[in-house]
């Protein structure tokens, strides 16, 4: 199980990551909005706010991995993982709301711009701000999501792809403002156009993001392969035959395995607690060491 050391090593790796993440986002959230407003760009200013998003979920981040890595004790006999996964799902749908409001954004400005009182003309820093921008929040997302899949944290792997949103809806700005710049005033819908293909991507983003966290709380097992493989490590232990009732459930970064075997009635005690214990072994072996395993014997 993970023990106190294992917890601090993990909340300090995730606090590392965040920090520096959010002293980037801070820096993007403000410049970005400065040049959203005085440049008139739509996408622009949805693009800060999204980085401004961003800002809000790092912390939720900190608070998730933080508790979530405390080590089993007698409240939580299965530890604490649940309240990361309650980051992810909040950082997922903090993503969703984002997305909602980038899409109500971008309609607005397009019937302004319908009505004639939308007048948009682009200018080079709108399209280097959202170059820099790409670049910046792409290694934002390079470096926490190696951070999730050193640690295995559910939650930072969520604000990792928080990040790529973001990045990504960098891009479109950009496709949104080239067009207003060869073109002129007359492609100045391509702007809100643009804000609003952000919205619908990183709403599509979002719904994925959010079926991952809801899946552990509803208690879904994993998939059909890795019980196979539970199946397959089981039989590789000498004597045991027949895995059955197979449970499983993910806890956070933990993953919880009961399970039933077939040994033989006239097996020895000790012979059949040393091959539980292999059994246990093995699927950590596998799963990781803080996986919680439950082995049940039953004679032929």
């Amino acid at each position: 199980m993970t023990d106190e050391k294992e917890a601090l090593k993990r909340t300090k790796t995730a606090t590392r990551v965040t920090i520096v993440c959010l002293i980037g986002n801070v820096v993007l959230s403000v410049f970005k909005m400065a040049v959203g407003i005085l440049s008139g760009s739509a996408a622009m200013v949805a693009d800060a706010f999204h980085s401004f998003s961003d800002m809000i979920t790092d912390f939720v981040l900190i608070a998730g991995v933080k508790i979530g890595s405390k080590p089993i004790d007698s409240d939580h006999p299965y530890g604490h993982g649940k309240y990361e996964t309650l980051a992810a799902l909040i950082i997922s749908v903090a993503l969703f709301i984002v997305a909602m409001g980038i899409f109500y954004g971008g309609a607005r400005r397009i019937i302004d711009f319908c009505r004639g009182t939308f007048f948009y003309e682009p200018s080079q820093l709108v399209l280097w701000t959202a170059v820099g921008s790409f670049i910046v929040k792409e290694i934002m997302y390079r470096y926490t999501v190696s951070a999730a899949v050193l640690i295995d944290s559910p939650a930072m792997a969520a604000n990792a792809w928080h990040h790529r949103s973001d990045a990504f809806s960098s891009l479109v700005v950009v496709a949104g403002v080239i067009p207003s710049m060869i073109w002129g005033a007359s492609f100045g819908i391509a702007d809100p156009a643009a804000a609003i293909l952000v919205g619908l991507m990183i709403l599509r983003l979002a719904c994925k993001m959010i079926k991952s966290p809801m899946n552990e709380f509803l208690e879904s097992g994993l998939s059909r392969d890795k019980v196979e493989k539970i199946r397959q490590l089981c039989l590789q232990v000498d004597g045991v035959k027949n895995p059955h009732d197979i449970k499983t459930r993910k806890i956070g970064f933990r993953t919880a395995v009961d399970l039933h075997i077939d040994i033989a009635p006239d097996t020895p005690f000790t012979e059949v607690h040393g091959r539980t214990e292999e059994i246990e072994r093995l699927l950590r072996g596998y799963f990781g060491p803080d996986t919680i395993v439950n082995v049940h014997p039953e004679p032929l």
